[in-house]
């Protein structure tokens, strides 16, 4: 999956859908924020057994696809980055999301545990 999105679209989605995510997860795939990239943008939902969230990004989509990144850990790192269009790649197992002047692999990835959200 490779998308290119404004840096505010993203921060705004990823606070706005992480804040479903649950204190203490009672499984680990409950502490991630699904990403599913098409040719509307880029999707980010929680869930967490009670409530669930969901948002569209406006992004520029290269390579469709979906990945479950941490939540915590995405929405600490879209406040670090940069004022300028965020370039993410997530290829499961080497995937990369820009921080600053570095890429930083992210905790999570692939679909394998997660089953059919509501």
């Amino acid at each position: 999956m490779k998308f290119r999105v404004e840096r505010a679209e993203l921060t705004d989605a990823v606070a706005w859908t992480a804040r479903s995510l649950p204190a203490k997860a009672m499984t680990p795939i409950l502490s991630g924020l699904l990403l599913a990239a098409d040719s509307e943008g880029v999707r980010m939902s929680a869930y967490d057994l009670e409530n669930s969230a969901s948002v569209l990004a406006r992004a520029d989509v290269v390579d469709a696809g979906s990945a479950v990144v941490q939540g915590r850990f995405l929405t600490g790192l879209a406040r670090t980055l940069p004022r300028a269009p965020v370039e993410t790649v997530l290829q499961c197992p080497r995937s990369s999301l820009p921080a600053g002047s570095t890429r930083t692999p992210p905790p999570g990835c692939g679909l394998g545990a997660l089953s059919q959200r509501p």
